[in-house]
């Protein structure tokens, strides 16, 4: 005998996976260095990240990028060793570096061999204590990265994000791309990079993290060792931000010549990460647009065929992020995906969500949570969010316990209060031929050249 089948009905979730984020020590070092420690010896590997709260939003104006450069270049050189030496030296002892930024910190990561963890952290202390930003590399990174700059007029979906940053949170900071742009980055200079370092690059407020192959002890003598610097207290000027909304009624195209297919970008103001709705917010995102299963997703890719894709998201963020939804459409079906996403977002902010949604989003955080940390480095990313947005030290640990308290009541009070269907700002990047004859006298339409430019 064989059982049916049924394939439109969605199987019921499995018993959960365990899971267990793992235990970790919090300590200072003799010099005042805040550290987070996750011990594990299963292989002999370390795993170090340096995290400076060097927020771009610290950033002049017209200097938007200094953060990300000055990041870049300090394995450009130091004090005792050029460029080329210190990529030598890491090479020979096979460690890997990187340093990288966000909305709200810097980061410098290096994984070692636990036999090479003197000389790893000897080179991972002179990068951050000693760069010397040699005007030569200062120069060879700024041209590199105004040519990437460049380039980004040939991806439409990154001109249409952009365009949708700028809309939205003209004249914040985040309106500028985290890297720069080609006027920023011309006006950066070394003495400005110099500035920015000694400023913001200070250990009052850094934490070093740390996962693998080694004891607290062992990480206290390699800080005391080869951390000269001190922890010195320091103000960052952070500005407020302030949000005046958008209107569906209009919509912004970014006109590209001979485009058949339209980028699309939607959405408005939404939370900061310390917000004491995140949990729910999070599920009320995924039912929306966060999973294949989503009602955007189940609409225009499943029912309407108009994209193979479509995502909405929170970029949750020290200071307010965006709600953003993201779609590649066909062009000819622009105004009838946007209407189909303008509907959704009315919708859920208007009804109760079922039963099987809500079970089916809670299913999946339970699923896949544990496959998130499976790695090292996810370790480390877990430690710095704990770190960088003041969560428990238990978050990640308690995480499904409270998705799973969240109600279907819960969720429609927090659409109504994060999502507005009448202030969504809608970016349509394609040509503009085949999308203004679509529109009707219900909108209102602004039309830009790849450059930001308003067109006529």
């Amino acid at each position: 005998m064989t059982t049916k089948l049924d394939r439109n009905r969605i199987p019921p979730a499995g018993k959960m996976t365990p899971f267990n984020f793992p235990r970790f020590k919090r300590f200072f070092c003799d010099n005042g260095l805040k550290v987070l420690l996750v011990e594990h010896n299963v292989l002999p590997l370390v795993n170090f990240e340096l995290c400076f709260k060097a927020s771009p939003l610290t950033e002049k104006s017209a200097f938007e990028g200094l953060a990300s450069i000055t990041a870049a270049l300090m394995s450009e050189g130091t004090v005792s060793k050029n460029s080329e030496q210190i990529a030598n030296e890491l090479e020979r002892y096979g460690i890997e570096y990187f340093a990288s930024s966000d909305w709200d910190s810097v980061h410098f990561s290096l994984t070692t061999l636990s036999k090479y963890i003197n000389e790893a952290f000897s080179i991972f202390s002179d990068i951050l204590q000693n760069p010397v930003f040699p005007e030569g590399e200062v120069e060879r990174v700024k041209k590199e990265r105004i040519a990437d700059r460049q380039r980004t007029v040939d991806s439409l979906d990154k001109v249409v994000a952009e365009q949708f940053a700028k809309i939205l949170y003209a004249p914040y900071r985040y309106a500028v791309p985290l890297r720069g742009n080609i006027n920023s980055l011309n006006n950066i200079k070394r003495e400005d990079i110099i500035a920015f370092y000694n400023k913001y690059f200070n250990f009052d407020d850094a934490v070093l993290l740390v996962t693998g192959d080694i004891e607290e002890q062992d990480v206290r003598q390699l800080v005391k060792r080869y951390f000269i610097k001190q922890a010195d207290s320091f103000g960052r000027d952070i500005p407020p931000l302030s949000y005046n909304g958008g209107s569906s009624n209009n919509v912004h195209i970014v006109h590209k010549d001979g485009a058949q297919q339209t980028e699309l970008r939607i959405g408005h103001i939404g939370i900061d990460r310390a917000n004491p709705d995140h949990y729910t917010v999070l599920l009320l995102n995924q039912i929306l647009g966060g999973y294949f299963l989503s009602r955007l997703n189940m609409n225009l890719r499943q029912d309407k065929g108009f994209t193979y894709g479509v995502a909405s998201s929170f970029g949750f963020r020290k200071v307010t992020g965006p709600f953003t939804i993201s779609a590649a459409v066909h062009s000819e079906n622009t105004v009838q995906a946007i209407d189909e996403i303008v509907n959704e977002v009315r919708k859920i902010t208007m009804e109760t969500i079922t039963d099987e949604e809500l079970n089916n989003a809670k299913g999946y955080f339970g699923g896949v949570f544990p496959i998130v940390f499976e790695t090292a480095e996810q370790i480390l990313y877990g430690l710095a969010n704990i770190e960088a947005y003041g969560l428990d030290d238990d978050y990640f640990r308690t995480f499904r316990e409270k998705i799973n308290k969240v109600s279907k009541e819960d969720i429609l009070k927090a659409a109504q209060k994060y999502i507005y269907p009448e202030n969504l700002i809608i970016v349509a990047g394609g040509d503009r031929e085949i999308l203004e004859k679509q529109y009707n006298s219900n909108y209102f339409v602004n039309v830009y050249d790849l450059y930001g430019n308003i067109l006529q």
